[in-house]
């Protein structure tokens, strides 16, 4: 009777074991569709950005140049040196290096009251048959709107607009849906615009999707069975416990009644320790926000439990903008903007900004600048990313009473409006063994290793963020690190120089 009991027990644990799985792998799977659509939505606006930036550019550069001819050509008219721009935008505009399937033109208006002929169609690379093309603010598209309407009067309102609308492709009667920003060049009356389709947008997420879909199936299928052999644990236990109850019901020696008892101890505490282990983190967010309302009354700890609340949620975000600036330089969406900045100032003040947390740990902290240069061209936005991962690793890894050493100095190059900065972080912190330090290098190179788990802890995606940013400014990173004496960390970077402000 026992045994057919126990038999029974085997298919029914396998079988909600199963259904468990595939429960959760649906879940998964179903968020997918969600992730899509955020990421669809980060994509448009990403390009709805890039686009504006580009249509504002090539007016302001289109000013720039009318401004040039006049100079270099006094005896031209009006008339000549608006034929030679146009000419200029003309070629420029057809030999555009663009690959995510946009496309930019112009229109040139000629009645602002709308109607008829109200414009003409003056540069289109795409339809390079219907330059010359009179258009009409009565036209309709596949949804009844009226978006060459739509963008007169956002121009004439605001001197730019974002539309959307449906695109019928020429020669064909597929409708597409679009997206444009059109900007007002005033001075010769040019609406110039740059749009995509939103299939194009389909096709760009479908393949960021692609590329995550190896990565999300392991973690998922990870998960999966992680928690079967928990839930199979769990119903194996209770089997177990179900059984020394009968045994007990039929009085078994004591000996075997106290085995049973340090048996389910000993599985009880190897239980709570796994739901611990993947439960911490959740459990100190809640455990935080307890104590907040527990101690209403005192300022001291409310304060004391917001900070740790806070120390938590800077990790998490700061790990999730590492992960999506890593995605955005994987994908071509974060390039360098380099500004007039005080040299001084800006090192100074990322240095500054680690000393509280070092003082915190009783670590004597140095920032020393010995900088010959004042005014360079830089992006402090991330230059500060770049030295926020490095500090903070340092600041993490230094003991009580350790030193961390921050100097910033500067040679020159073969150019004389550029010169090296090199900045060297030194600490005498745990630092890391010969083979640690072979992983590091490989990681941090190796898009792919940096989504590996370690039992080390570290927050390798920071590095190879930091990596690929000190690569786009034309940088260079050194490490060396011996286990149990401390770590340097150099980076050099070219900065055009100004002399005077």
């Amino acid at each position: 009777m026992r045994k057919m009991s126990q038999e029974r027990r085997v298919p029914f644990a396998v079988i909600a074991s199963l259904g468990t799985m595939i429960i959760l792998l649906i879940g998964i799977f179903a968020s997918l569709n969600q992730i899509k659509q955020a990421i669809y939505r980060n994509v448009l606006e990403g390009k709805k950005n890039i686009y504006a930036e580009d249509v504002e550019n090539i007016i302001a550069n289109t000013e720039e140049r009318r401004t040039n001819l006049k100079l270099m050509h006094p005896d031209w008219t009006d008339d000549q040196i608006k034929e030679q721009i146009e000419k200029d935008l003309r070629n420029y505009i057809y030999n555009m290096d663009i690959t995510d399937g946009s496309y930019v033109w112009v229109e040139e208006v000629v009645n602002y009251d709308g109607g008829d002929d109200y414009a003409i169609r003056l540069i289109h690379p795409n339809m390079p048959e219907t330059e010359g093309n009179y258009l009409s603010t009565n036209t309709e598209d596949g949804a009844g709107n009226k978006p060459y309407l739509d963008e007169l009067e956002g121009i004439k309102k605001d001197g730019s607009v974002f539309i959307e609308y449906q695109f019928k492709k020429y020669n064909s009667n597929k409708q597409e849906q679009k997206v444009t920003y059109s900007a007002l060049y005033k001075d010769y009356n040019w609406i110039i615009c740059r749009g995509i389709t939103l299939d194009e947008i389909d096709a760009i997420v479908e393949s960021m999707m692609k590329e995550s879909y190896p990565f999300i199936i392991i973690v998922s299928i990870v998960l999966s069975l992680w928690t079967v052999m928990l839930i199979s644990y769990v119903i194996n236990e209770i089997k177990e416990q179900q059984q020394k109850k009968y045994d007990f019901e039929h009085a078994l020696m004591r000996e075997e009644i106290n085995d049973s008892r340090n048996e389910s101890r000993k599985k009880s505490e190897f239980l709570m320790n796994v739901s611990h282990d993947m439960s911490t983190p959740m459990n100190n967010i809640i455990a935080y926000t307890n104590m907040i309302v527990k101690y209403d009354d005192d300022d001291e700890k409310r304060r004391e439990y917001v900070e740790k609340a806070q120390e938590t949620e800077e990790q998490l975000l700061n790990m999730l903008n590492s992960v999506n600036d890593m995605a955005n330089i994987e994908n071509g969406n974060i390039s360098i903007d380099e500004q007039l900045v005080d040299s001084h100032e800006m090192y100074n003040d990322i240095g500054d900004k680690y000393r509280s947390k070092a003082e915190e740990k009783k670590i004597k902290y140095e920032v020393l600048d010995s900088i010959t240069h004042q005014y360079i061209y830089a992006d402090v936005e991330k230059i500060n990313k770049i030295f926020r991962y490095m500090l903070s690793n340092s600041i993490k890894f230094t003991g009580k009473g350790g030193y961390i050493k921050f100097t910033v100095t500067e040679y020159p190059t073969s150019d004389p409006e550029v010169w090296m900065f090199e900045s060297v972080i030194e600490d005498n912190g745990i630092g890391m063994s010969a083979e640690m330090m072979e992983s590091f290098v490989e990681r941090i190179n190796n898009k792919k290793q940096a989504y590996k788990v370690q039992e080390d802890d570290g927050n390798w995606v920071d590095f190879v963020v930091m990596h690929r940013l000190i690569s786009m400014m034309n940088g260079k990173f050194d490490m060396q690190s011996r286990e149990g004496v401390g770590t340097k960390m150099k980076v050099t970077i070219p900065h055009k120089i100004v002399d005077e402000k």
